[in-house]
């Protein structure tokens, strides 16, 4: 009986010794995998690239004073963690593939299409300001056609290539005329009017 005893305890401890090492094993093994082998856990992957927590609270917090933003509720704290998301998706995602296509986004206009909502940056509230008088002063209504909206889209984007051009000091002399599309797309898409001055 003694002897049953001596062995239980015994067993017990080197049990218990296994126990412990696979446990922590199992912590160093999850301790790499999920980034914690410094101070800055990963909290993400995009497009392969490991996104750590810094990363996504400088972000954060960029998005939550730019919109003066309180954390105030569940939904606003799920609103600016999806911004934040968004904004670094422009930043791993759509940035690298901008450049590799030769355009620029700016980190204005990018911020603005994530932080309105919207799928293009001709919906942004500045362009559409410009896209709203163009559609005044033809008649054309944006969203009533698609061929009407692609329209209306070279032309503002036309003028506002041209505003850029004028103000830039650098450029100059290479302000030229605007491609014959613009004009052409409008005259096709935009409403006859009657003229004011008879013929």
């Amino acid at each position: 009986m003694a002897s049953l005893n001596t062995l239980r305890t015994k067993f017990g401890i080197v049990l218990s010794i296994i126990i412990a090492l696979a446990l922590l094993a199992f912590i160093l093994s999850l301790k790499t995998e999920m980034g914690f082998s410094g101070n800055d856990p990963r909290v993400g992957v995009i497009d392969g690239e490991k996104i750590n927590y810094s990363e996504y609270y400088d972000q954060y917090e960029k998005i939550k004073s730019q919109n003066n933003m309180q954390e105030s509720d569940e939904q606003q704290s799920a609103m600016l963690a999806n911004a934040a998301w968004q904004a670094l998706i422009a930043k791993h995602v759509l940035t690298p593939g901008f450049d590799r296509m030769g355009l620029r986004v700016t980190e204005p206009e990018r911020l603005a299409m994530v932080s309105q909502n919207v799928n293009s940056l001709f919906d942004v509230d500045t362009v559409m300001h410009i896209t709203n008088k163009v559609s005044e002063i033809t008649g054309a209504h944006y969203g009533e056609s698609n061929a009407r909206d692609v329209s209306l889209r070279i032309i503002t984007d036309h003028i506002r290539s041209a505003s850029f051009m004028i103000c830039d000091e650098q450029r100059g002399p290479r302000l030229r005329p605007a491609p014959p599309a613009a004009p052409r797309g409008a005259s096709r898409q935009a409403p006859r009017r009657e003229s004011p001055v008879p013929l």
